[in-house]
């Protein structure tokens, strides 16, 4: 992302306040919602993450009423009601018996609703004054700078994993798929549409999850 950036020379200054959003905005979208995520689903069922996380279109679309003054009308409310009822019909028809289901997990999961669609609603506001490309890449940037620190803990702790080709292959295209690809689809997206009908879109995640 930062060579995508620089690939027409000296990037002009980023205001202070922009980049601060930017920073902002890696810190709920990447670090907080990846660490809550994780976490969460560690403690909670995976049909209790599946019903909470279809919640995201609709905590999209209450933030981005609140802080961006968007508008609550009947006909984005009933689409992201019904897309969240479809999500968790879904979910309920694969119910497991034993599920572990802890109070703390649901919790941790919940959060990282909320963090996604905190997200969602600063990628809009700072994406009105910052292209996407070096969006992306300070997004990028500064979360890989948030999780080192993680991650050098994990590896004093447990030592540096041994990653067979195949495996960093996958990591790869992982990255570039949901940290590169996907940012960038995501910023451009927002420049063109509302914060609340670009979260009722998230409710796609588990089809186009389930047609890969």
């Amino acid at each position: 992302l930062v060579p995508m950036a620089l690939r027409n020379g000296r990037p002009r200054a980023v205001p202070w306040r922009d980049l601060a959003v930017a920073v902002l905005l890696s810190f709920f979208g990447a670090f907080l919602f990846t660490v809550l995520i994780l976490e969460g689903v560690a403690r909670t069922s995976a049909v209790d993450a599946a019903l909470i996380t279809s919640t995201i279109p609709a905590a999209t679309l209450l933030l981005s009423a609140v802080v961006l003054g968007e508008r609550l009308t009947a006909r984005r409310c009933g689409a992201v009601a019904l897309a969240t009822a479809g999500i968790a019909v879904i979910a309920l028809q694969n119910v497991a018996d034993g599920g572990a289901r802890t109070l703390l997990g649901n919790l941790l999961v919940v959060g990282a609703v909320f963090s996604e669609a905190m997200f969602t609603v600063l990628a809009k506001r700072v994406g009105a004054r910052l292209a996407p490309v070096p969006l992306a890449a300070i997004t990028g940037v500064a979360a890989t700078v948030m999780f080192l620190p993680l991650a050098a803990l994990q590896v004093a702790q447990d030592g540096w994993p041994v990653i067979d080709a195949g495996t960093w292959t996958l990591i790869v295209f992982y990255s570039t798929a949901g940290s590169v690809v996907a940012f960038l689809l995501w910023f451009e997206g927002l420049r063109k549409a509302d914060a609340g009908i670009a979260g009722a879109f998230t409710a796609l995640i588990p089809v186009s999850g389930s047609l890969i």
